[in-house]
């Protein structure tokens, strides 16, 4: 910062006048980029939005307190940037998420938005520690593609057999968790890396990168909704796009809009659960008639280690259920799958360090102590960036290595 800004914020922290030198395009930007309207920010700093709207046309400017209070508390930025002479260069929503129609980005609330930011952040940190190169020789974005839309079923074939799963293996995986922690462990190996956030309006996302490609899925899930979210955004990447899952399907066919979206559905229930494998199941093969019990649903959701959505709907392509059974027990399921958001909500937070952990991975966490060791970090850097004190870096450390 040069001093001319420093004797600037200096001059302003002394007083209550507003600050000067700031680019108002700066605010419309830092806005704009969450998605806010003039009358959210109006709203949450209790001010009229004449009030905000006069700052960002250079009518007027904010004090440094309220400059904090908007760089802080609702945009989350650094103080400094507001001082910039342009805004940053910054990619958009709309280029992150290609594939999401216009209104649908539109709609992507504050919380994502920031999300979004944060999986940005760590891009930025193994890029730094990584020199700007994947440490996976061959990542599974170079070296698996899948050939086009018509070959979605074959291509999802393939990758059981790039990642070596048999129906066998899967049954014999303790349970859903371990299920998880292959999968995800299996998809890092590969080159990607896999983050959890407590998302509220989304089950995930996947950022597209030429050398550090991410998926966020909703820590809030359970483990069968994560691996189908994890394999889903897994084939996004596979067709070098990013892309955001809201509900992995839509009651209305018509809702589901997006090609690539019930493309990476396909994918993602085929490599789960191939269909062939299902309908020789005997629990398969002994139902009678297009009615399904939820015990029965839930013992094929067991073995494969999928939720029971992705053996209904299966069972539906198949033409062993019906369209009005399948649109009953799904809206059943979105209740009851709202109600546990709300008291996941309501519900402690258990252990800091061990959800911290869980949420960054232990692949990331240990590319980043591994920087530390390397030189490329210093001990407040991998504080910030692993979301601890200092003195607990050790700890990190012991759990990790």
């Amino acid at each position: 910062m040069s001093n001319f800004v420093t004797l600037i914020l200096v001059k302003s922290m002394t007083s209550r006048q507003p600050v000067v030198t700031i680019e108002p395009s700066i605010l419309v930007w830092a806005r704009e980029s969450l998605g806010l309207s003039i009358a959210d920010v109006a709203t949450k700093l209790d001010k009229d939005a004449s009030v905000i709207r006069g700052w960002e046309a250079g009518k007027d400017l904010p004090s440094y307190a309220q400059l904090e209070e908007l760089a802080y508390s609702i945009y989350r930025r650094p103080l400094a940037v507001f001082f910039l002479p342009n805004p940053p260069r910054e990619s958009t929503p709309q280029q992150d998420f290609r594939t999401l129609p216009e209104q649908d980005i539109s709609k992507l609330s504050r919380q994502l938005r920031l999300f979004v930011r944060r999986a940005k952040h760590h891009q930025l940190v193994l890029r730094q520690i990584h020199d700007n190169k994947n440490p996976v020789e061959l990542p599974v974005f170079r070296t698996f593609k899948i050939k086009g839309v018509s070959s979605v079923i074959s291509s999802a074939n393939r990758l059981r057999e790039y990642f070596n799963i048999s129906i066998e293996f899967q049954k014999g995986l303790e349970d859903s968790n371990a299920a998880l922690n292959f999968y995800r462990n299996t998809i890092e190996k590969g080159g990607v890396y896999v983050f959890q956030f407590p998302i509220l309006d989304a089950r995930g996302f996947s950022l597209m990168d030429d050398e550090f490609p991410v998926i966020v899925l909703n820590s809030a899930d359970t483990a069968n909704s994560k691996i189908f979210t994890l394999v889903h955004e897994l084939c996004h990447i596979l067709f070098n796009t990013g892309g955001v899952l809201i509900e992995p399907y839509a009651t209305d066919p018509n809702k589901e809009r997006n090609r690539v979206e019930v493309l990476c559905n396909q994918f993602a229930s085929e490599v789960l659960l191939p269909r062939n494998a299902l309908l020789k199941d005997s629990l398969v093969i002994e139902n009678e008639g297009k009615e399904w019990t939820e015990a029965k649903l839930q013992q094929l959701a067991s073995a494969y280690k999928v939720s029971k959505e992705v053996v209904l709907r299966k069972l539906l392509d198949a033409g062993r259920t019906s369209q009005a059974f399948y649109n009953t027990l799904r809206k059943k399921w979105l209740e009851d799958y709202q109600k546990t958001k709300k008291l996941k909500k309501k519900g402690s937070g258990g252990n800091y360090h061990s959800t911290n952990l869980s949420r960054l991975g232990k692949t990331y966490v240990s590319d980043v102590l591994t920087g530390f060791h390397a030189g490329k970090l210093s001990e407040v850097q991998v504080a910030d960036i692993l979301g601890i004190k200092i003195n607990k870096i050790k700890d990190y450390e012991q759990r990790i290595f």
